[in-house]
């Protein structure tokens, strides 16, 4: 069976398609993204008639791909991009007609639990923390013994923050501060255990970019040492001409955002204290499939 899995986020809409066999093992077969920044087209919490149309013409995008992979099941989900609307009902209503597609808004708890199911199928994760830093929110969950503990969503996220406080293009150093002072009184009152030789599993597309970033200056990228995080958090944070020349060398898609990103991740680092930065190659998709697959079986 092949199935497209589509995340709708609130800086991109991911497109991944998947072929499973009869033990519900999966591969992915392709990658797919668009940055359609739908936060950007929210106001009061409603979105905008151009937001839902970038919506509908994406995911329209993505059914005819699906076409030519001959799809079984086209699944697509939504995280914080859409599931605080005030008119959630009329997105979803559109999308239904304009698309013949129901999107599955899921809540900050469920999310959490997917991608702790999607990072444990790539990794052995015994004590840890998986991290998914978004553009509307973030999760964190504690691994304790190679079981599930503690979750909690934040919304908190790098193009949520960025909208905050970011008043043109680029942060620059005064909105920086501003930004870590708000990621610090966020986690100021999460209630999670520290570990001892722990490492955190970073999901989505701010640690991919972080990894290219440290990949191209450190030669490393499986398994980053928090030192050198920190390093090159405190050379990201002179945000001069060299510092956005790499950025955009490295991670042009992310130019606007992944210094916000970054900052969110170094809030959690202090917080947690691990030795390991791990970006994970799987996650949240891959966890949506298997729990369907799941409870198709059930069914």
């Amino acid at each position: 069976m092949k199935y497209s899995i589509i995340d709708i986020g609130s800086n991109t809409i991911i497109l991944n398609i998947f072929k499973s066999n009869d033990n519900n093992e999966i591969k992915r077969l392709l990658y797919l993204d668009r940055t359609v920044g739908l936060r950007n087209y929210k106001k009061d919490d409603i979105l905008n008639d151009d937001g839902i149309k970038k919506l509908i013409e994406t995911l329209n995008y993505y059914k005819e791909i699906s076409k030519d992979f001959e799809i079984d099941k086209i699944l697509p989900f939504a995280t914080a991009s859409l599931r605080k609307l005030k008119n959630l009902e009329e997105v979803l209503d559109r999308v239904k007609k304009e698309t013949d597609l129901k999107i599955d808004v899921i809540s900050g708890e469920k999310e959490a639990d997917l991608g702790f199911t999607g990072t444990t199928l790539g990794y052995d994760v015994e004590n840890g923390y998986i991290l998914d830093i978004g553009g509307g929110s973030t999760e964190i969950t504690l691994i304790k013994n190679g079981e599930k503990g503690f979750s909690k969503s934040l919304d908190i996220g790098h193009l949520s923050l960025f909208n905050d406080f970011v008043k043109n293009i680029l942060v620059n150093k005064e909105e920086l501060l501003k930004i870590e002072k708000s990621v610090d009184d966020n986690l100021k009152d999460l209630e999670i255990s520290t570990l001892e030789n722990s490492k955190i599993y970073g999901v989505g597309g701010t640690i991919d970019a972080v990894r290219k970033l440290i990949k191209n200056k450190y030669y490393i990228e499986d398994e980053i040492p928090v030192d050198i995080f920190n390093e090159y958090y405190n050379y990201i944070k002179n945000l001069d001409k060299k510092v956005y020349m790499e950025i955009l060398k490295i991670a042009p898609e992310r130019i606007h955002t992944i210094v916000v990103g970054m900052a969110i991740l170094k809030g959690y680092i202090d917080k947690l204290n691990p030795d390991y930065l791990v970006p994970s190659d799987t996650g949240l998709r891959e966890g949506y499939l298997i729990n369907y697959l799941n409870k198709s079986e059930e069914e």
